[in-house]
């Protein structure tokens, strides 16, 4: 029974954080998600441009449409923005990410061929 009750508190708590994330935020998250997956796939290949490009363009293909779909749906979301909050919401995505983009930078810079590394990983953005 006490399971029962620490299961269902939990739930509710996600539920709630989730239900007060805005739309944006939302869409933000998916795309750090799609990030942090492309650097633990720069981390498994050290120094290997091709195997990590292969890597990278087979993500890429297998998850096309959904990433396709969290573009669209952020860009027509900002398109909707007042500009104040659009850009308020820029600033605060590009702290989020920061961390992400700094490693994901580094990671690339270790490969024989960074910039075909870094041209791969705009893809994810």
């Amino acid at each position: 029974m006490m399971r029962a009750a620490i299961l269902l508190g939990a739930i509710v708590s996600v539920l709630a954080a989730t239900g007060c994330q805005s739309q944006a935020e939302r869409l933000h998250a998916e795309t750090l998600f799609h990030m942090e997956n492309a650097i633990k796939l720069l981390e498994q290949t050290p120094a290997n441009t091709e195997a990590a490009v292969a890597n990278l363009d087979k993500y890429l293909t297998d998850n096309r449409l959904r990433l396709a779909e969290t573009r669209a749906a952020a860009q027509a979301l900002m398109a909707k923005m007042p500009a104040d909050e659009r850009e308020a919401f820029a600033r605060r995505a590009l702290d989020r990410s920061r961390p992400l983009r700094e490693r994901a930078e580094t990671l690339a810079r270790t490969y024989p061929d960074p910039p075909r590394i870094m041209l791969k990983l705009q893809q994810f953005l």
